[in-house]
């Protein structure tokens, strides 16, 4: 449950579902036990109480009370078996709180302290009296800012929001006073009087203007009164880069005291969202001698996270701020060349020490002249021999700055290979130098940047040979090779399968014996439908050989009575007595179409001549 910080009355019922029993049902027929964070009860000084009776949970926040508060809420059934379960309670900072121009304070003195279980109810009580007072339906007009409940007499103060706060609306103003005062002393009128009833006795009420209502007015000023600081020009927020310095000193304006003035006569000091001093392993710490935030956040810091800024004046009166750090990852930037030092210091030490960090940056900027401090993004540190490694945000990216880079390269070695003279002079005894190592990277790798590794002499160099670097060789040789080689394979793969479907496709019908016989007769196959019957014609004339005669003219017949016979002793032409009737020659038939024992006999076109019968 979140309560803004100021707020008049707020108040949470715990919900009929938030615990459950089997034989007693729900919350409401539980009993409830309200415990601090730490598991113990809660005071009644406390500034958040709980009613057991309405189950409710009340509270009256200040801005001293701005964090999260885990409280325990404990439920027991009639069988005495309880369970807990965590109430969270968010205190935030009031939406008015930089821009309030006034405030009322109520000297007060609780005479009845027994009709109020706790500090919360009185305070409660006369909350609802002043609105009583002003007529209001309820408190949500006036602006609880400071409670002293330790003092004598009790010094209750508030502001009222249903005035103009973006000038200062001074007859509104002197028309609520007068309400609550009879003179300027500051003596309580009669309706303050009877609004809080018998219970608590007003002494005087003060006024004091803030912001544009600064001036003083009235008794408000006294030597015997002191004044809380109040924020103005809020820090709220902070954004720092993974291996980057952060430097963020605090305005001067970010607080105001009537009695100290401004911030750089306050205390201040930065504490967690828990109101927990910040652990020394913590990368962002706060130097409360130049009120300024510095840390270097590593990879394991990113994030957001709150803080709390506490301010105090000399008399002891404080006033918060709340702020936020939002820690970004380090830019994907491809650096032109990579410092790294071996340092002779403990490695655990360096790397939970911020303010290490912090001297270590500054002494490198010292090293190389260099007045941003922000140019030097730190690397990784080595564990064991502490190495650290940083880099250059200045040179330049696009281009290799070969003459940069060897500059640089000068300063921190000398010629033969060792640490200069000025690396032992600028950091000290507090950074034991013991090598260092320049080499480029990105554009710069590859090309004849000199560098020095940490162990041992440097290696000879010979400029008459290129120096190629093993991204190159792979680049020029070894991926050219490698494509070239896929490419063959694919082509050879595509023509084998090419290859083999021309084959198949070809004479796909039979089995294996039927294409093998195929191949090697070499015949053509016919099939019968394919056979196409073509009639001779019929003049033609039948086929005479060399061996046969020609047919000799038919013979001539004598007429006698009515019979035509021969001539006496006249035959057949062609026949003797003897000789058997006449045979036509077989059909000539050629040695391919002996072969082919399917093909049927072709039906001859011409007549046999009609045998010859002798008489």
């Amino acid at each position: 449950h979140a309560i803004p910080v100021l707020n008049a009355c707020p108040r949470y019922k715990i919900p009929e579902s938030a615990f459950s029993d089997l034989e007693d049902g729900n919350t409401r027929n539980l009993r409830l036990i309200f415990k601090a964070p730490n598991g113990t009860s809660v005071s009644m000084d406390n500034w958040v109480q709980f009613n057991p009776e309405s189950q409710e949970v009340y509270a009256l926040p200040l801005d001293e009370n701005v964090s999260r508060w885990p409280y325990l809420l404990e439920a027991l059934d009639s069988e005495g078996a309880s369970v807990s379960q965590t109430l969270e309670i968010v205190v935030q900072h009031h939406k008015i709180h930089r821009t309030v121009n006034h405030e009322f304070s109520l000297h007060l003195h609780i005479e009845k302290k027994f009709d109020f279980p706790s500090a919360v109810d009185w305070e409660l009580h006369v909350l609802e009296g002043l609105a009583r007072l002003y007529g209001d339906p309820d408190t949500n007009q006036i602006t609880v800012r400071n409670i002293t409940l330790h003092s004598d007499p009790i010094i209750f103060t508030w502001t009222n929001d249903s005035i103009p706060r973006r000038h200062c609306p001074r007859q509104d103003i002197d028309n609520l006073f007068k309400v609550l005062t009879v003179n300027e002393a500051g003596d309580p009128s009669f309706l303050l009087k009877e609004a809080m009833l018998s219970a608590v006795r007003v002494k005087k009420v003060l006024y004091r203007g803030l912001g544009q209502c600064e001036a003083p007015r009235g008794p408000l000023l006294t030597p015997q009164q002191n004044f809380p600081p109040m924020p103005r020009n809020q820090v709220d927020h902070i954004n720092a880069t993974v291996g980057q310095l952060l430097v963020y000193p605090v305005p001067e304006d970010s607080f105001y005291d009537p009695e100290d003035g401004n911030s750089r006569n306050l205390k201040l000091s930065l504490l967690t969202m828990d109101r927990q001093t910040i652990s020394p392993d913590n990368w962002l710490q706060f130097d409360t001698k130049n009120q300024e935030f510095y840390g270097v956040p590593s990879e394991g810091d990113q994030g957001r996270r709150e803080y709390q800024l506490v301010c105090e004046d000399s008399a002891g009166q404080t006033a918060n701020d709340g702020l936020v750090v939002v820690v970004h990852p380090a830019p994907r930037v491809q650096y032109s060349v990579e410092f790294v030092m071996k340092l002779n210091i403990d490695y655990s030490t360096y790397k939970h020490s911020s303010s290490l960090k912090r001297k270590f940056v500054e002494k490198l900027c010292e090293l190389f002249n260099e007045r941003n401090l922000s140019a030097v993004a730190l690397g990784p540190v080595t564990a064991g021999s502490t190495l650290v490694t940083w880099y250059n945000r200045s040179l330049s990216t696009d281009t290799c700055p070969e003459a940069e880079i060897r500059s640089l390269r000068h300063v921190l070695m000398s010629d033969n290979g060792g640490l200069s003279e000025r690396v032992g002079a600028v950091m000290g005894s507090v950074f034991p130098v013991m090598s260092a190592e320049v080499a480029p990277l990105g554009r710069c790798q590859g090309e004849l940047t000199i560098h020095h590794a940490p162990e041992g002499p440097p290696p000879p160099s010979d400029d008459s040979r290129p120096v190629i670097s093993s991204d190159d060789y792979l680049v020029t040789f070894i991926v050219p090779a490698v494509i070239i080689a896929v490419m063959l394979a694919l082509a050879g793969a595509v023509a084998c399968v090419l290859y083999r479907r021309r084959r198949t496709g070809k004479m796909a019908v039979g089995d294996e014996d039927e294409r093998q016989s195929f191949r090697n007769k070499g015949i053509p196959v016919i099939f019968q439908d394919e056979l196409e019957d073509r009639p001779d014609p019929g003049d033609k004339s039948p086929v005479i050989m060399k061996e046969e005669k020609p047919p000799l003219p038919p013979p001539e017949y004598q007429r006698g009575s009515g019979e035509l016979s021969p001539p006496p002793g006249a035959g057949h032409p062609l026949l003797g007595e003897d000789d058997a009737p006449y045979q036509p020659p077989p059909p000539f038939t050629s040695n391919r179409e002996s072969g082919r024992n399917t093909r049927p006999k072709p039906t001859p076109t011409y007549r046999k001549p009609p045998p010859y019968v002798p008489p």
